[in-house]
């Protein structure tokens, strides 16, 4: 029996997310499906099947793949949760976001994490609910967008990724030991790709190039690099010449000032053997 839940109501969606729901609940109309036998197919409950088709709920991935399997639609709602994706990211960040896909290569110093290109899952989920103080739907959206953007890396083109991460960053406990292990062997990991290279700044350097805030250059395929700055009042874009080519150079002397790739690799080890 079709409950008032499994009717497609037809209306211009208001977000990504209720573009996703529409289309999965017409999916499931043509396939003949109500939402209970659909969530049965899945091994979800009926209502989370109805949270998303409602947008009251942000699918994951792994929700809209198995959809897209039972339901014959070619990969349209993994399409779709790509927007959703992107549309969790706050909008304060998406410039940066768009920055970061189509850079040539990517220049970076953090002060408190790894960036956000190198974090695990788990980290970044632990993160992620650290800053909310809760973990939930929410959270978990956040994540997969954040995985989603280490996609740049596996390209056949990928972006040339040079990471300056601040000790602070390795030795900030964030989901206990475990966590922390697993994401310190896989800064090891990444740091042995040819197009990435990770350099710790460490506490022995005192003070240097860039204790003010963390910053990220972008260059971009026409040659105009991009500076995004992060400081006490939030992040900004900047392209203007003067500032960026200050950023450049600070950059420069950061790596200077840094560890090489190989002493910084026997830093991350230490900090492993520590926990």
């Amino acid at each position: 029996m079709t409950s008032p839940g499994d009717a497609v109501t037809d209306h211009d969606p208001d977000s990504a997310a209720a573009f996703f729901g529409g289309e999965l609940a017409r999916a499931r109309h043509r396939a003949g499906l109500t939402q209970e036998q659909l969530a049965e197919k899945l091994n979800y409950s009926r209502g989370a099947v109805a949270n998303v088709e409602t947008a009251q709920r942000p699918p994951q991935r792994e929700f809209a793949e198995r959809c897209d399997e039972i339901l014959g639609t070619d990969g349209l709602l993994v399409r779709a949760w790509k927007m959703v994706s992107r549309e969790s990211v706050p909008a304060k960040y998406r410039g940066f976001i768009e920055e970061e896909e189509r850079a040539k290569s990517i220049h970076t110093y953090e002060q408190t994490f790894p960036p956000g290109l190198l974090q695990t899952q788990a980290y970044a989920r632990e993160l992620l609910a650290g800053v909310r103080m809760a973990y939930d739907n929410h959270v978990d959206t956040q994540v997969e967008a954040r995985m989603r953007r280490q996609e740049i890396l596996r390209r056949d083109d990928p972006p040339r990724l040079r990471a300056v991460i601040d000790e602070a960053a390795l030795r900030r406990m964030i989901g206990g030991p475990d966590v922390m292990r697993d994401q310190l062997q896989h800064l090891l990991k990444m740091g042995e790709m040819r197009h990435i290279t990770i350099q710790v700044m460490p506490f022995a350097a005192g003070a240097h190039a860039a204790l003010n805030g963390q910053m990220t250059i972008f260059d971009r395929l026409n040659g105009q690099p991009v500076l995004y700055y992060e400081g006490p009042t939030g992040g900004h874009l900047m392209t203007d010449s003067g500032v960026v080519g200050d950023a450049v150079d600070r950059m420069d002397v950061l790596r200077a000032q840094a560890l090489s790739p190989d002493e910084s690799a026997d830093l991350i080890r230490q900090v492993m053997e520590e926990l």
